[in-house]
């Protein structure tokens, strides 16, 4: 081989190379959400013949409208549903569900919380005087231990992002305190066994973050968390101030630039096999599963405003019935076999300027719960009236 030669065969090895990268660097990069649900936004949807988020993630990278996927796993719709992608030209905001697994493409990092954020849940014992943090909305078992809902403390992630730690959990079950802290040792507290990692924290100030602030009441043992740098009326209730646990989201670092709220319609689906109704924000959400329209039920607000509360969705993977209710534990739903499946929308709790009634009816037969703003039901048949859910707006 000529030296000629040999120098166009490096020429073009070069030139080979440059092309890969360059190809390379043009492929789209998704950061993966698993456990995650993205409601809104969808343009396309279809099933799947194999449970693989990677089918979904590979039609949204050869789609230039796709902003981001979620991925449904099967079973989500009843025993036998297959499952689902649904493709995205937006991306909307993140949302817990173990049914789920969600992408965003070309998802940068930032100083900022990345999704999927997750709430951290406080909740109070008013018997013991102890304070149980978790990111279940439903308080895992609290609710039996005879713990009451005392807010969110603040924001917290879901996996560990460069600049984040574990925020671990013990428990100490002479005394009933829940210890939280990074220290993967527990700090070395007497009488504390390792329960579970409750999610990640930043290990400094990040840009939008808060400090979480550990207080002590010698008394009951009783460790208490908040980013109140003064601990609320810890002081007064005989607690210590002890260290900074990590530094968390507060709620209004999770609204920047703020979403303005606005009125949503609340579409009804009926399933004429199941005898099962779903209520739904997104049009194309139900419509290639066997659900026919039934028009428009009313109107939600978008996000949540004065007078106004969630309205929880909750889904019974046996029979594809769905329930809606403002209570965040979803009255007697777990006990039947319901998991959430998130919020659909923000609806009055009571009467204001432009809104009705929107009533709850049910039938025992097919386990459906039916939702309408006529007083009488629709005169639908086999079902029993169950209450008012809240008042929705009658225009959009």
């Amino acid at each position: 081989m000529t030296l000629v030669e040999n120098s166009n065969k490096q020429r073009l090895l070069i030139i080979s190379a440059i092309c890969l990268l360059a190809f390379l660097c043009l492929l789209p990069v998704f950061c993966l959400e698993d456990n995650t649900d993205r409601p809104g936004g969808n343009y396309n949807n279809f099933a799947l013949n194999s449970p693989d988020p990677a089918l979904c993630e590979q039609a949204c990278s050869q789609d230039s409208k796709c902003q981001a996927f979620t991925y449904v796993k099967p079973g989500f719709r009843g025993p036998n549903s297959q499952p689902e992608c649904w493709l995205k030209n937006s991306v909307p905001p993140a949302q817990s569900n173990s049914f789920c697994v969600s992408g965003v493409k070309n998802a940068q990092p930032s100083g900022q919380a990345q999704q999927p954020v997750t709430a951290l849940y406080r909740w109070y014992n008013s018997g013991s005087g102890h304070h149980f943090y978790t990111t279940d909305p439903h308080g895992e078992s609290a609710l039996d231990s005879g713990y009451v809902s005392d807010g969110i403390a603040g924001y917290i992630i879901t996996s560990q992002t460069p600049g984040t730690t574990a925020l671990y959990r013990w428990f100490n079950p002479g005394n009933g305190d829940h210890f939280y802290t990074t220290n993967p040792q527990g700090e070395s507290g007497s009488g504390y066994v390792f329960e579970a990692i409750t999610g990640y924290v930043a290990t400094s100030q990040m840009p939008g973050t808060t400090a979480l602030y550990r207080w002590f009441n010698p008394g009951n043992g009783d460790h208490f968390y908040t980013t109140d740098p003064q601990g609320e009326l810890a002081q007064k209730s005989g607690y210590n101030y002890e260290s900074i646990t990590g530094y968390i989201w507060p709620t209004s670092a999770l609204k920047t630039p703020p979403t303005p709220v606005t009125n949503i319609a609340l579409y009804r689906w009926y399933n004429q096999g199941t005898g099962i109704h779903v209520y739904t924000t997104d049009p194309n959400e139900v419509k290639n599963y066997d659900y026919v329209s039934e028009g428009i039920t009313g109107y939600l607000k978008s996000g949540p405003t004065p007078g106004t509360a969630a309205l929880y969705n909750w889904h019974n993977p046996a029979n594809g019935a769905h329930f809606y209710t403002t209570d965040p534990n979803g009255e007697d739903a777990p006990n039947n076999g319901y998991v959430s499946d998130g919020i659909t929308g923000y609806i009055a709790t009571s009467q204001m300027p432009g809104t009705t009634a929107l009533y709850r009816w049910y039938n025992s037969d097919t386990g459906d719960h039916f939702y309408t703003t006529d007083p009488q039901g629709e005169s639908a048949k086999g079902y029993v009236y169950d209450g008012i859910t809240g008042y929705i707006w009658t225009k959009g």
